[in-house]
């Protein structure tokens, strides 16, 4: 049997030494393709920070803390700038008041919806400066000087305000007037369908013993649509019923003589006959708004539009009256030649300003009253005793 021969000493090192090489060189180039193969980790991309805005804000003192709170400063100045840098949310799209469908003005803060606040801007005190007033006050008549007068054509100056401005008292949220052997007062409020749902007998027990309701308005847009308020019928009946006394109100956007009257018609189709206690009142106002109907409409042609309004009442059997803040009574209309129709005069205030006379102040639009919810217009109407007049 042949014997296996063993290597010799010398030839086993080479042998073993020369796998190890070649295991290594190898092994060498599957390492050098696996990264040749390997993908290439992704590299961030640096985006240049936009420079924010400069604000007025302070910069804030350096923070001299360790790393760690520097690196979180850092980040929450990055977010804030962040925030800084981006656009602001779209404001809310607000749909514009429809013109024909206005209510009235600083009541109605017209008032009713460009405001339902005294009757919009009239209700408003508007600023007449004090020389001015003193100038109204030169030019006008004491009742007694004007007693030939007998109708406001004939009338060349305005009656002056016969009233004792220190005699004015406000007792919490109630207006009185009392001057012994000449006036008296009642209170009353006007309201609106924006006045909402009323209780009429919280309201006649609360002390309040008048009302003006508003009947509708004329929209102040080119069209110039009629528009009866839709608390009307509600708000006359439930009034009536509770044993208050009541007059109406129509807000007015009339631009001619034509349109006042027609306004005046309209009213009187809505009346249907029903009995008034008390006037009823042409109520012109200025709109806010660049297309109001009535942005071009001088002093001369309101006061021919009430005059054409009051005598269509007139000459239905009703009594007309005019609602006008100071403002309107100073520097709208002319006074003298509306004298003949009583005066619903509104101003927010303790002591009514206006140098004319009038019979009802609307003093406030801020009023609360049992039967009402929310803010309601108060008024006092001014009373002659026997042998008195305030026209």
């Amino acid at each position: 049997m042949n014997a296996k021969k063993e290597p010799k000493n010398w030839v086993r090192p080479i042998v073993i030494s020369a796998v190890i090489l070649t295991m290594g060189f190898v092994s060498g180039i599957g390492a050098r393709e696996a990264e040749a193969y390997t993908p290439p980790k992704p590299t961030a991309t640096v985006t240049p920070t936009p420079t924010p805005t400069p604000t007025p804000t302070p910069t804030p003192k350096p923070n001299s803390t360790t790393n760690s709170t520097t690196n979180s400063t850092t980040t929450s100045a990055s977010t804030s700038t962040s925030a800084q840098t981006s656009k602001p949310a779209p404001a809310p799209t607000i749909a514009p008041i429809d013109p024909e469908a206005v209510t009235d003005g600083a009541s109605d803060n017209v008032s009713d919806n460009v405001s339902e606040n005294a009757k919009g801007e009239a209700g408003a005190d508007a600023s007449v400066t004090a020389p001015a007033l003193e100038a109204v006050e030169e030019t006008l008549e004491d009742t007694a000087d004007n007693d030939t007068a007998s109708n406001a054509s004939g009338r060349t100056q305005a009656v002056r305000n016969p009233y004792d401005k220190s005699l004015f008292v406000k007792k919490g949220t109630i207006m009185y007037y009392e001057e012994l052997g000449k006036y008296t007062s009642r209170r009353g409020i006007d309201v609106s369908s924006f006045s909402g749902e009323i209780d009429w007998s919280k309201v006649k027990s609360a002390g309040y013993e008048f009302a003006f309701v508003r009947l509708g308005f004329r929209g102040y847009g080119s069209r110039g649509s009629l528009n009866l308020d839709p608390s009307f019928e509600i708000n006359l009946k439930g009034a009536k019923k509770a044993g208050l006394e009541v007059g109406v109100y129509f807000f007015s956007q009339a631009v001619n003589e034509k349109e006042a009257v027609e306004e005046a018609e309209y009213v009187l189709k809505h009346l249907d006959g029903e009995k008034l206690d008390l006037e009823v009142v042409f109520d012109p106002e200025d709109v806010p708004d660049t297309s109001a109907r009535t942005r071009n409409v001088t002093g001369a042609q309101f006061t021919r539009n009430a005059i054409a309004f009051c005598e269509t009442i007139r000459e239905a059997g009703y009594e007309p009256a005019v609602y006008g803040n100071l403002k309107w009574m100073t520097s709208v209309l002319d006074m003298a030649k509306l004298s003949d129709y009583p005066v619903w005069y509104a101003q927010y205030s303790l002591k009514p300003q206006s140098p004319y006379t009038f019979r009802y102040w609307q003093y406030s639009s801020t009023g609360h009253v049992p039967g009402v919810e929310g803010d309601v217009d108060l008024n006092i109407e001014l009373i002659p005793c026997d042998g008195e007049s305030e026209e």
